[in-house]
């Protein structure tokens, strides 16, 4: 008994796979996985004919490189469940996060979101991701996918199960605003960037040109008060020349009333000359002023007295129209009379 449990254990492991032994699509040996060239699609236990194998890795076939072009489906088929050191679900496998992960030799830009398949003959299909949270489905999803095609497993017929477990699949990852390694996508993400970068670029240039009415702005007030302090500068140097121009003129005004030294009667004289000249001129403006004042009020009441007596005048007029129209009246009835 135990040697036959030692055989059959033997058996299966030299039909099963490690992910240290499972050949990989990119790698030189991978046309152990069934395919022509390097492609993400892996069947080295011949579970689908070259023709349907062919037809499935046409489609995860992966065009971008960035994870917001799209993301990477990779699929492995084995009859036996891939064995793994690693933590696994019922439903999950270690194909997204195993040591190989199946990327290329050379290294890329940047690498794409992958999402993982792994079907087995025994057990259905398992499903691995290494993408944004957001991106991310949930278990139910997953469990309806599996549930849809039991019947395709049940009657072994493996390539329309997988052709149609990858059709669903994308169709949940479209419903997320996301694509399987779909290039329309990505022109419209490079859309929508030109869009933002041009946008970005509208807002800077609108912020310089702000920026730049503001300095002119700034300046404006600088010139400014540096007008105004000049403008109160002037000012004050007026009045430093009035106030000057005031006490000559008081000085000269008292003059002739203090006592002039014998030295100088000449300059004293014409000083006092001229102080009373000045003195005479301003008493003439004065005495305009005045005559100019008192015309402009006798003119002013000349023109109250006449609108009072216009005021005054005017209700008599509807009274001589009355006797008018009166007198009138009676001469009519006079001539009816006769």
């Amino acid at each position: 008994m135990i040697k036959f449990l030692i055989l059959m254990c033997l058996i299966i492991k030299s039909n099963s796979w490690t992910w240290d032994d499972y050949p990989s699509p990119r790698g030189p040996d991978y046309r152990k996985c069934g395919v022509t060239k390097p492609s993400y699609v892996c069947d080295p236990d011949g579970m689908l004919t070259d023709q349907q194998r062919e037809v499935i890795v046409e489609m995860p076939k992966s065009e971008n490189k960035c994870a917001r072009e799209g993301i990477r489906l990779i699929v492995a088929l084995a009859k036996i469940r891939i064995f793994s050191s690693g933590i696994e679900t019922e439903y999950t496998t270690s194909l997204c996060t195993n040591a190989r992960r199946w990327i290329p030799n050379t290294l890329v830009e940047c690498e794409s979101d992958v999402h993982g398949i792994e079907l087995n003959s025994k057990g259905g299909f398992r499903y691995c991701s290494s993408i944004r949270w957001l991106l991310l489905l949930r278990s139910e999803d997953y469990s309806r996918l599996n549930k849809s095609e039991e019947y395709n497993l049940e009657d072994k017929n493996y390539f329309d199960a997988l052709k149609r477990y990858i059709i669903n699949l994308r169709m949940l990852r479209s419903q997320q605003l996301s694509t399987l390694d779909n290039k329309d996508a990505s022109n419209e993400d490079k859309i929508k960037l030109s869009e933002v970068d041009h946008s970005l670029q509208n807002t800077k240039k609108t912020l310089s040109e702000v920026q730049q009415s503001l300095e002119q702005l700034n300046k404006k007030s600088s010139d400014f008060e540096t007008a105004i302090g000049e403008n109160n500068k002037e000012l004050s140097e007026m009045r430093q020349v009035l106030s000057q121009f005031g006490v000559i003129i008081g000085k000269n005004i008292t003059i002739p009333l203090q006592f002039s030294p014998p030295s100088q009667p000449f300059s004293n004289n014409l000083l006092g000359i001229i102080s009373i000249i000045i003195s005479l001129i301003i008493g003439l403006v004065l005495l305009f002023l005045i005559c100019q004042i008192r015309q402009i009020k006798n003119y002013l009441n000349q023109r109250n007295t006449s609108k009072t007596e216009t005021q005054l005048m005017t209700p008599l007029h509807p009274v001589e129209v009355v006797e008018k129209r009166r007198e009138n009246e009676e001469a009519t009835k006079l001539l009816l009379k006769d």
